[in-house]
């Protein structure tokens, strides 16, 4: 299994863990039905695994290609 796989798999579970928190933790002041957040969830999931290796992955390959004087550019 690639990394990019495993970073897709790791941020849709964390987007769907975080979706739930919110629903059954701030259910009292948030008034979203079941389904509703079941829809988000899975809305969630998807965007979270189409994105996640371009915030995690890439970023880091880019770092570990990047010359010390382009990384010192950038900060």
């Amino acid at each position: 299994m690639s990394i990019n796989t495993i970073a897709r798999i790791a941020g849709s579970f964390v987007a769907v863990c975080i979706i739930a928190g919110l629903y059954f933790l701030d259910h009292a002041t948030i008034p979203v039905s079941l389904q509703w957040a079941i829809g988000i969830a899975i809305a969630a999931a998807i965007i979270a695994f189409i994105i996640t290796p371009f915030i995690t992955v890439v970023p880091y390959r880019w770092m570990r290609e990047a010359a010390a004087s382009d990384l010192i550019a950038a900060v």
